[in-house]
């Protein structure tokens, strides 16, 4: 077996270099230690009322002054950030949602495709 297949068949966790990996871990004590990149496709949820209701301002508070290793400046010219474009356009689908037991958070996830 080649490095390359070696490699994706570790965790996503065990990919990372230690900067992101460090980050992630933060990350993943606000979901119980829940990593749901080990979750299998029946554990997650389509029913959107499971979302909780967000505004752009509490996404920005959370991800700015939160987990992200975005800056301000970059939050603030959000437009140009591909994952905007890429919602914007039409290009996300299939959103799915889990909340792990004991947990006040969920975690969201999509498939991307461009046109």
């Amino acid at each position: 077996m080649d490095m390359r297949k070696a490699k994706e068949k570790l965790k996503y966790i065990e990919k990372l270099e230690p900067e992101p990996k460090a980050r992630y871990i933060e990350k993943l004590k606000s979901l119980n230690g829940c990593d749901p990149y080990e979750l299998g496709d029946k554990e997650w949820s389509v029913d959107a009322e499971k979302l909780p209701q967000l505004t752009f301002g509490d996404m920005l508070t959370y991800l700015v002054f939160g987990v992200s290793a975005y800056t301000l400046e970059q939050f603030k010219a959000h437009k140009s950030l591909e994952a905007h474009n890429q919602f914007t356009n039409g290009w996300v689908h299939e959103l799915k949602m889990v909340s792990p037991e004991r947990c006040d958070n969920v975690a969201v996830k999509a498939k991307v495709t461009f046109s």
